[in-house]
């Protein structure tokens, strides 16, 4: 009996830890180590690790705002990289204004897009739109989504 109340509590400790691993590590998940829900994040594909971002000199501000027919659209996934799909990107959930703040991301041009695991329906495929980034200055981007 005791044999079975301790594999039976292996079991659903493992099962938790298994959860929490693909919750907060898996790439696309909202609580990446912490996730985009307070703060902007960098992502590691490869290491399904984020963390907060890091200001390095010659790095610039980027505030992405989402609307939907002129309307904020609140708690949406909002990715930027160099490219989608690319090893590493930032990540953060829109506020209630619909905008996220990228603070200290380096200069560059990138691109702006979605996750595609969250992406309102409604909206038919996620849109992704460039932008560059200056050193030193805040860079926008306004982004509203069409219904289907």
């Amino acid at each position: 009996m005791k044999r079975t109340l301790l594999i039976f509590f292996v079991l659903i400790v493992l099962g938790g830890l298994g959860y929490g691993g693909y919750k907060y590590f898996w790439p696309g998940s909202k609580n990446q180590s912490g996730g985009p829900l307070n703060e902007a994040q960098l992502c590691d594909v490869d290491n399904h690790t984020c963390s907060s971002i890091q200001k390095v000199t010659n790095s610039g501000i980027l505030k992405v705002t989402i609307t939907a027919s002129g309307k904020s659209v609140s708690g949406l996934e909002v990715d930027v990289a160099t490219k989608p799909g690319a090893q590493k990107y930032y990540m953060k959930l829109t506020d209630s204004n619909g905008t996220v703040i990228f603070d200290g991301i380096p200069a560059g041009n990138y691109t702006v897009y979605f996750n595609s695991n969250n992406f309102p329906q409604q909206f038919g495929s996620p849109p992704a739109e460039t932008v560059s980034v200056v050193s030193g200055q805040t860079a926008e981007k306004n982004i509203d989504l069409i219904s289907k």
